[in-house]
């Protein structure tokens, strides 16, 4: 009777496994997306030049787009320090050399929100962290949708602007 009992439970077993392997694969194509609906949500090709560029030149650009942007951040403004509301601003920069006399500097700031951030993104690095963070002179790797001009931070010219961004998710890629 025990033999028969243990026989059944592991039928039992296996059962289950098939059932829960069967549901995974019926439920996984209902998730995915195709790489049309990507492009359609997310701009992967923009860069900080060309959306600074596209400013500039008074270009439109899609404001619906999700941007997937990397540069170096020049500062970081803390708006509100409680950590429950905490609010930052990054000035996040690109550039190239025109020969060897000149470097183009291309601007974006953005605003993250939120406690997830707090002891994250700082103005300056700890003595000691025990996770990463994100300081002035990090290169980073963030995905943000713009949500308006402003002028830069740390650009005295008065006609300066950059494009003002909703950060999602942000990383140090060095």
């Amino acid at each position: 009777m025990r033999v028969l009992n243990l026989l059944f439970l592991q039928m039992k077993r296996a059962w289950i496994v098939i059932l829960v392997v069967f549901i995974c694969l019926s439920v996984t194509p209902v998730f995915s997306i195709s790489k049309k609906d990507f492009d359609r949500v997310v701009d992967f090709n923009a860069t900080i030049d060309s959306l600074s560029v596209a400013l500039e030149k008074n270009l439109s650009v899609d404001r619906e787009k999700i941007y997937v942007l990397n540069g170096t951040v020049s500062s970081v403004t803390i708006v509100n320090r409680k950590r429950a509301n905490y609010e930052v601003i990054l000035e996040v920069v690109s550039g190239k050399w025109v020969g060897l006399e000149k470097i183009e500097v291309y601007k974006v700031m953005v605003r993250f929100k939120g406690p997830q951030y707090y002891g994250v993104i700082l103005t300056r690095k700890p003595r000691r962290a025990s996770h990463p963070v994100i300081v002035p002179n990090t290169k980073v790797l963030f995905v943000g949708k713009i949500v308006g001009q402003t002028k830069p931070i740390n650009f005295a010219d008065s006609s300066d602007k950059a494009w003002l961004f909703e950060g999602f998710y942000i990383r140090a890629i060095d």
